[in-house]
C-alpha cells in the first residue's frame, strides 16, 4: 500500500515537471495562432 502511494507520487512529479517543460513551447504556439489569425483576419 505505501509503495503504491510513493510509485503514485513519483509519477505525479514527474508529470508535473512534463507539464513545465512543455508550458512555454505550447504558449508560443498559442502566441503565433493568436498573431496569424489577427494577421488574417485583417
Amino acid at each position: 500500500m505505501y509503495k503504491r502511494v510513493e510509485d503514485s507520487t513519483i509519477e505525479s512529479t514527474q508529470f508535473i515537471s512534463l507539464v513545465n517543460s512543455l508550458l512555454p513551447r505550447l504558449e508560443g504556439l498559442i502566441l503565433m495562432g493568436v498573431g496569424l489569425y489577427v494577421l488574417l483576419k485583417h
